[in-house]
């Protein structure tokens, strides 16, 4: 087939695993195939192709028919990946619409405090303070929302790294399409490309850093930490 290699990569971006793109290019290829030719065609043992053809199966990609004992199976219509393309649309937007209502939940907590020690602000020159308090953190988890790359940030958390050593784990949570943080300790997921900010961070440590275009502000509270790490917590699981 031509554009092989091209179109099990396009494939990928509409949901499918590698090998799942490949066994449905395959029998587009061949017509009617057994789990065995698919297996040779391929160079996976067939217990591995059965698994991805019931995968296939359940996306409603391909079609079974048995002849005497064996089954044999064909590619589906392409017009079945747009209904994936569909899917993944439906998906993308409930999932845009849950980080809405969790950053408003974050806004919310932000912004309620009846104790005037419970935040603390930084304002332009100011601003190192702030970021000195971060570095000096004694907290190895550490989880970070990046919406805009931040080199002072990405600064400031390899200088803990450095002073807390191997145990340091960091968790980052992009919501749009910034740099990620290349170091063994650090996680890295992709949430959205459609969330915009002027600047990137909140960070949640012993404290809750909330870095914005002219300030650092550092919240004490510790029902109000707690809150934004429940909240970090269910956009990780869902990213």
């Amino acid at each position: 087939m031509k554009n092989y290699n091209y179109l099990s990569s396009e494939l990928c971006k509409l949901g499918l695993k590698r090998k799942e793109s490949d066994v449905y290019l395959i029998l587009l290829e061949l017509g009617y195939c057994s789990v065995q030719k698919i297996a040779q065609k391929i160079e996976l043992s067939r217990p591995t192709v059965y698994r991805i053809l019931k995968s296939l199966e359940t996306k409603k990609l391909i079609n079974t028919t048995q002849k005497g004992k064996r089954n044999y199976f064909i590619a589906g219509s392409p017009d079945a990946l747009l209904n994936m393309l569909r899917i993944r649309k439906r998906q993308a937007e409930e999932q845009e619409r849950e980080f809405l209502r969790i950053i408003n939940t974050l806004q919310d907590q932000y912004s309620f405090s009846s104790d005037e020690n419970t935040i603390e602000t930084y304002s332009d020159n100011k601003r190192q303070l702030a970021i000195e308090k971060l570095e000096s953190t004694q907290c190895a988890k550490i989880k970070l929302i990046a919406t805009k790359n931040n080199p002072a940030l990405e600064k400031a958390i390899l200088k803990i790294n450095k002073r807390i050593g191997a145990s340091l784990r960091v968790k980052i949570l992009h919501f749009e399409k910034t740099k990620p943080l290349k170091e063994k300790f650090a996680q890295n997921k992709l949430f959205s490309n459609k969330i915009s900010s002027k600047e990137g961070g909140i960070v949640i440590a012993d404290r809750v850093f909330i870095f914005e275009d002219n300030k650092i502000s550092i919240i004490k509270k510790k029902n109000v930490i707690e809150s934004f790490e429940l909240m970090f917590d269910i956009i990780w699981k869902k990213a």
